[in-house]
């Protein structure tokens, strides 16, 4: 599942569900206004869920996308329904790497 936010005014979940559409099956979609319901048209807060998991890690790929008038942020969410922490990007864009992992230490004696 992916949260969709910053969503511009002049974009609705329509243009949206044919964007996501390209990144696999969704099952569910909906959108949220401010103050919380669930309305066609305008959004400022939509989610998707894709019929799998790597559907929905290639679909973040879009985040950033310029859209209307503003960029919008996607995120994967966690089970509960919050956003989970994004892979960290240095100043390129590139996924932060981890470090070598290290040797364990010492000689095994006899």
């Amino acid at each position: 599942k992916i949260k969709v936010t910053n969503i511009s005014s002049l974009v609705n979940a329509e243009h949206l569900k044919d964007l996501f559409n390209s990144f696999g099956t969704i099952v569910t979609m909906s959108a949220m206004t401010k103050d919380g319901e669930a309305k066609n048209g305008d959004s400022q807060m939509l989610t998707i869920e894709f019929k799998t998991a790597d559907e929905a890690d290639a679909a973040v790929s879009l985040s950033g996308t310029e859209l209307g008038d503003r960029p919008f942020v996607v995120e994967r969410m966690k089970e509960g329904g919050e956003a989970a922490a994004a892979p960290s990007a240095d100043a390129n864009g590139e996924a932060a790497k981890g470090g070598g992992g290290g040797e364990k230490g010492g000689e095994k004696g006899d």
